[in-house]
């Protein structure tokens, strides 16, 4: 424990205690104890151990634990009934190949490969934009982190991170690859970066002009339009209609906001976008 940190201190006011150390020292005897305490002063306690052997078990008085938490009967941590009543106690052996499978499910069913048919670039950029929607993608953590992040960043998180731009090439870039065609524009972190060099390919399509319009189709991207003229937001258009369009776009959140935490749809107005041709 920490310089200063007493073990009432831990069990009164901690909600993850970690005990480590070579084997042999009392690791599991600590955490159990830690436990137990905790549940006896009416917190809800999880004793977890990822040690296939039965030590956990055989300190707890158990045969054997799995997978899935275990609550221990009241009586052998509070033999003679003087714990608050909210209190409780459960235990188990984290399986844990089972549990990383668990938690990478979604990535993995959003990565997964689209067989294209006879998709073309844009309208496949969608089906893997709504792929990936399935999966609800968001921030863990502070802003801009979590493994979401780090994947559609090539690596990168944290708050100098914003990921709106790094989603939406990853997923134009996954739908490219799956063609087996060039990017139609520079991959970049950056929003004004993709303006540009969707100019450069002559793919900038001018919001402001009404008659433009008619060219967005499923699989553009749109820019948000900074008041000083460069852009501040970036998603993908999913269904042009009307004086809207729908998007799935990330980095934002259902009021709309470009520094967001997640990946969602929104019903968007044509007024100050620009957009890029796929």
């Amino acid at each position: 424990m920490s310089e200063g940190v007493s073990f009432d201190d831990v069990v009164r006011q901690r909600h993850i205690v970690v005990c480590c150390g070579t084997g042999g020292v009392g690791k599991t005897t600590v955490a159990a104890v830690f436990a137990a305490e905790g549940a006896r002063r009416g917190r809800n306690a999880v004793v977890v151990t990822i040690d296939p052997a039965k030590r956990l078990a055989n300190t707890l008085g158990l045969d054997e634990l799995s997978n899935t938490p275990r609550a221990i009967d009241r009586r052998r941590w509070d033999p003679e009934g003087t714990a608050p009543p909210g209190g409780h106690l459960s235990a188990l052996m984290l399986d844990t190949k089972s549990t990383f499978d668990q938690l990478v499910a979604p990535m993995r069913a959003a990565v997964a490969p689209i067989k294209p048919g006879k998709r073309r670039l844009g309208q496949l950029v969608v089906a893997y934009d709504r792929q990936h929607l399935k999966s609800h993608p968001r921030e863990v953590g502070p802003d801009n982190s979590g493994p979401w992040v780090r994947l559609y960043m090539d690596g990168r998180d944290g708050p100098a991170w914003p990921w709106c731009a790094g989603f939406s090439c990853f997923i134009l870039k996954h739908a490219a690859e799956t063609l087996d065609v060039a990017m139609p524009i520079q991959s970049s972190f950056d929003v004004d970066a993709l303006a540009s060099s969707a100019k450069a390919n002559d793919r900038f399509i001018e919001g402001s002009k009404a008659q433009n319009r008619s060219r967005v189709k499923p699989g553009s991207l749109f820019l948000s339009q900074k008041p000083e003229g460069d852009w501040s937001h970036v998603g993908i258009v999913v269904s042009p209609s009307g004086a809207t369009f729908t998007s799935i776009e990330g980095n934002t959140n259902d009021e709309g906001s470009f520094e967001g935490f997640e990946v969602c749809t929104r019903t968007r107005d044509w007024a100050s976008k620009d957009f890029i041709r796929i």
